[in-house]
């Protein structure tokens, strides 16, 4: 399983399509607090991206 994730193309690989579907959901809710103006829920949705980005940033290094 682990040979077959890493041979497929970044374009292709469906883990990191997920990933990135994530950050861009995480993206929308930072913007929907900002817009808001809520300082809870922008803080919230701040480390929640950092940490959805740090995840698929080392995904697309191992793979």
């Amino acid at each position: 399983m682990d040979s077959a994730w890493r041979k497929t193309s970044p374009q292709d690989n469906p883990l990191l399509r997920q990933m990135r579907d994530q950050v861009a959901e995480a993206e929308q809710r930072l913007a929907r607090a900002q817009a808001a103006g809520d300082a809870r829920r922008i803080k919230e949705a701040e480390q929640a991206l950092a940490s959805k980005k740090q995840f698929l940033a080392l995904a697309e290094q191992a793979n």
